[in-house]
């Protein structure tokens, strides 16, 4: 598998000293590119999102599956087809399954990370 790694939009702006509302979008997508890198990860590895990144998935040709812890207790995970950037943390490749091991501490991110599972939960809940 191979993850796209970009610098936030946020980050560019903060890194250069810029307002976003003052800002040529093209110019941000620009940068974000130039300092995009790409990473391999196979099956059985982990691998980190730094804090100001996210992860992109660009290989087409697979499924893959995030896992998300829905009760601490019993230490159950369900599985929800991927279909969004990866946030700041620490993830595990199980085969076709990404497994979130540990999110950085940036509180927004956090944020977005615990509604997307709750969301995720919610849906099958349906």
């Amino acid at each position: 598998m191979f993850v796209l790694m970009m610098p936030t939009i946020e980050s560019i702006c903060e890194d250069y000293g810029l307002d976003y509302n003052d800002t040529n979008e093209k110019e941000l997508l620009e940068q974000q590119g130039l300092e995009a890198y790409q990473i391999e990860v196979n099956d059985g590895e982990t691998f980190e999102i730094p804090v100001g990144f996210i992860g992109r998935l660009i290989d087409n040709d697979q499924t893959y599956y995030m896992s998300i812890k829905v009760d601490d207790e019993l230490d159950y995970y369900d599985k929800e087809e991927f279909q969004d950037d990866l946030l700041a943390g620490q993830y595990k490749l199980d085969e076709d399954t990404i497994t979130l091991m540990i999110a950085e501490s940036c509180t927004e991110e956090m944020d977005v990370m615990v509604k997307v599972g709750i969301n995720l939960i919610n849906q099958q809940n349906v």
